[in-house]
């Protein structure tokens, strides 16, 4: 009768728990498979902390922060065997790994790696990453794939905080201007106009100096001053100075005698309007300036030249008249 009575409430407690809601304190151990629904559902595991979620349709996990809403995300298997996230977005507080590409959107869109760390980026449409540090804007700045096959940055700068390699070119504007190289550390900047660099030590100038190629195949520098601390090597110097010593020809010149020219020389050890060894030494010589003061002396020297000369015939004209005029007295002897 015992026996009895303890099967009768084992059988009024399975229909009570398969009417009513359970609630269970403490940890439910299942050695088999847990089922539930009408459609086959079960939860199953084969091998340590496993879960295998089966059913007749397509599985999924639900998330909500509301009860009364269907789910606020959803983890689902779709039919075409891709497991994805619905209805918000996923964070990784640490790194996601995969053995494959990650594939997203609806223009076949995938991310790939054939070795190492890579990147493959391809989709239908045109490939680019996108970088805001505001998310209401699309974006501050987009690195592209053009339909041309230029990888293009857009909507900012680009900051280099160390080397720049590239196996060719480097394209940049809408003129064809490029900077190449053919050998060593060569540069070839070309282009549809005239090729310059421009150097300013304030951002908001257009230039403080230029390096400009000009249309006569003439490499010059504006704006500024020009310094080299070494030696230069060319074949010719074309120098424009602003003045010139042609005066020293004009009727109203007045040359110096030798005698102030050598009292100049005695008191300062050098020509006049010459600037002195301590002088050049410590602020250098203006090529333009120092060739005009060199020509006045030039100049200057031609004319004791040619003063010399005057006073040599005139000398040499005495001299035959005393030569007659001895010859004379000779033969009245």
């Amino acid at each position: 009768m015992k026996k009895l009575s303890s099967l009768i409430l084992c059988i009024v407690a399975v229909f009570n728990l398969t009417a009513q809601d359970q609630t269970i304190n403490g940890k439910l151990t299942v050695t088999k498979q847990i089922k539930w629904g009408s459609t086959g559902a079960i939860i199953n595991t084969d091998q340590g902390a496993s879960v295998e979620l089966r059913g007749n349709g397509v599985p999924y996990f639900d998330f909500s922060n509301d009860p009364t809403t269907d789910y606020d995300m959803r983890l689902i298997l779709r039919n075409d065997n891709l497991l994805s996230f619905e209805g918000g977005d996923v964070k990784m507080s640490n790194k996601l790994s995969t053995g494959q590409s990650i594939s997203w959107g609806n223009t076949g869109a995938i991310i790939n790696t054939d070795q190492g760390a890579s990147i493959e980026l391809r989709g239908n449409g045109v490939p680019y990453f996108d970088f805001s540090n505001d998310p209401t804007t699309d974006y501050d700045m987009r690195l592209i794939l053009r339909n041309d096959n230029l990888l293009s940055f857009e909507g900012g700068d680009v900051k280099m905080s160390n080397k720049l390699s590239t196996g060719q070119s480097i394209s940049w504007g809408n003129t064809g201007a490029i900077i190449n190289t053919d050998q060593g550390a060569s540069i070839e900047l070309r282009g549809n106009g005239v090729p310059y660099f421009d150097f300013s030590n304030d951002p908001t100038t257009d230039y403080d100096m230029r390096l400009i190629l000009r249309d006569n195949n003439t490499l010059g520098v504006s704006g500024g001053n020009l310094a080299i601390d070494g030696t230069t090597k060319t074949k010719e110097v074309i120098v424009k100075p602003n003045v010139w010593s042609d005066f020293v020809f004009e009727s109203d010149y007045i040359l110096p005698s030798l005698e102030e020219v050598e009292r100049h020389i005695k008191t300062n050890g050098h020509l006049k309007n010459i600037p002195s060894e301590k002088e050049v030494f410590k602020k250098g010589i203006s090529i333009g300036e120092m060739n005009a003061k060199l020509l006045q002396k030039v100049e200057e020297l031609t004319l004791y030249t040619i003063q010399q000369e005057k006073e040599i015939k005139r000398l040499k004209s005495i001299e035959e008249r005393l030569d007659q005029l001895e010859k004379l007295i000779e033969s009245k002897k």
